[in-house]
């Protein structure tokens, strides 16, 4: 009343939680040491985090980085630490996980404008198209904290800013019904930040055929892509047009980045003349090369970069990790969780009970449960039936249902692996008849016997010796068609690729094996 002279005597009634936000806005916060900050955050926004991460211990900040779906550090206590929560769609799923009465500093919202019902008390800051150095100031404003003597004030970030999208960036549509695989993105990441840009050390994700290597890697150029200036996806499948794909990317690179290459006589010279502009890393400071399906190492291997930048290789192909040491990722079955998670996303009808029975009958397989679920979720056809077909056709009754993402029948998922088995080592491909026969877990002992050295000569007269099996053994490992378990001394065979090798084998084939193994 005193500041308008009498003529504004009340306000209208404002709902307290408005009330509280209002104040937090013109709350003048004054610096304080800081001793940690706990940023937490939905594994897809694990690049924001890292951004954060980055700016705050550029000031000379301590951080945790706390991702939901895995045990955190103890709670901050009062005090000199701060919790920040990163928001986005992912993120409000996991709130729930939140103790009312755990103490939020600050919520950063990826997008939107409006502050969730519960958070409604943080303080908070809305990065959507908000340029890199605002989005800095602002953090390090509401959290309160100073940089340290001696820190970096320029507030930079060693992770790309996430809100910033790669200048060139080819690669397929995301997955959107891509499910788990939280502890293999997480590693993959892991290891690439830890290998640096010095050397290129590709990553191979490694496993059998439908495990979901192509999958696990197109999520993460999705989920991680805009820590780079250009990511780039090359089809290896036919390593003839390897060449020609990085002629493409150096149109691209002249177009976007205005980088011109030599003329060269062939595509092999100027895919050569692309990897060197990479590694050079001038005009492209951070990019990402994955080599899909990199079955033939002799072919794919001289237009892999040298240093410069990351890049990941899904391939089958265990050899990989003969020329790069320690750095391959095995890539298994789903969980039995997974597995339930992904048929219950395609077919939300089936109940828990009804999505562990498929599961357990496709051995969690990725690409079976996948076209299990589509199937389920486009006939409405009664589990109980289903499971029975299954039991009853085993990869057939896979057949009748397709992906966008994998048009291909299930068995094409080993035909390339199969077929290059047979041309190698009739031996070898006999021995993995014989081992279709069998139960899926398989003791070495028994490979190693006299008896199926016996069996085996035949075939290759070097086999009459027990121990030179190994050799056949490994060729089946090396192509991802086992699963080799020095540890325990078994070789495990999936159920699916058991069915499918007998498939390809005639009735007389499937008698003559069971009668070898006996």
């Amino acid at each position: 009343a005193r500041i308008t002279d009498g003529k504004v005597t009340h306000l209208p009634p404002m709902d307290e939680q408005q009330r509280d936000r209002t104040g937090a806005l013109f709350t003048r916060r004054p610096p304080r040491e800081v001793d940690k900050i706990f940023v937490e955050f939905a594994a897809e926004d694990q690049l924001w985090a890292e951004w954060i991460a980055g700016i705050l211990r550029g000031i000379g900040t301590r951080v945790s980085e706390c991702p939901f779906d895995k045990p955190t550090e103890p709670e901050p206590q009062e005090g000199t630490a701060r919790r920040l929560t990163v928001i986005s769609a992912a993120a409000e799923r996991h709130l729930k996980r939140i103790h009312p009465s755990a103490r939020q500093d600050l919520a950063v919202y990826l997008a939107g404008n409006h502050p969730l019902p519960e958070l409604s008390r943080v303080a908070s800051i809305f990065v959507s198209g908000m340029p890199e150095q605002k989005a800095a100031e602002q953090l390090i404003g509401q959290l309160g904290v100073t940089a340290r003597p001696g820190a970096d004030r320029g507030y930079a970030s060693v992770t790309r800013y996430p809100g910033n999208a790669p200048e060139i960036d080819r690669a397929p549509a995301r997955n959107s019904r891509f499910t788990g695989r939280e502890n293999d993105l997480r590693q993959l990441r892991d290891q690439l930040r830890h290998h640096g840009e010095a050397v290129v050390i590709p990553v191979t994700l490694q496993g059998l055929g439908g495990v979901g290597k192509t999958q696990i890697a197109l999520e993460y150029v999705h989920r991680f892509k805009n820590d780079y200036d250009l990511v780039w996806w090359l089809e290896c499948g036919q390593p003839q047009f390897i060449d020609s794909s990085l002629t493409d990317l150096g149109e691209q690179l002249q177009d976007v980045f205005g980088v011109s290459s030599p003329v060269a006589a062939n595509a092999e010279e100027s895919a050569r003349a692309v990897l060197r502009t990479l590694e050079e890393r001038r005009a492209v400071k951070r990019w990402l090369l994955v080599y899909d399906n990199a079955e033939e190492i002799e072919s794919v291997r001289p237009f892999l970069p040298l240093s410069g930048g990351h890049v990941i290789i899904p391939s089958r192909n265990r050899a990989w990790s003969e020329i790069y040491q320690d750095h391959l990722l095995p890539v298994e079955v789903f969980t039995r969780q997974e597995s339930m998670a992904h048929l219950r996303q395609r077919a939300p009808s089936i109940t828990e009970q009804e999505a562990s029975q498929v599961a357990d009958v496709l051995g969690d397989l990725p690409l079976a449960v996948a076209l299990a679920g589509a199937w389920l979720a486009e006939t409405g056809y009664v589990v109980s039936d289903y499971l029975g077909e299954l039991q009853r056709q085993g990869p057939r009754a896979l057949s009748y249902s397709s992906l966008a993402e994998y048009p291909e029948p299930l068995s094409r998922a080993w035909d390339l692996s199969l077929n290059r088995l047979e041309e190698r080592s009739p031996a070898a491909a006999r021995l993995f008849q014989l081992c279709s026969v069998m139960n899926p877990r398989i003791a070495l002992e028994l490979l190693y016997s006299p008896a199926m050295a016996r069996v085996l000569k035949p075939l290759d007269p070097t086999l009459s010796e027990p121990l030179v099996i190994g050799k056949v053994v490994r060729e089946l490992d090396r192509l991802a068609l086992i699963r080799l378990d020095t540890t325990v001394g078994r070789v495990h065979v999936h159920r699916l690729v058991q069915a499918v090798v007998r498939d390809r084998m005639s009735a007389a084939e499937i008698d003559s094996a069971r009668c070898d193994v006996q």
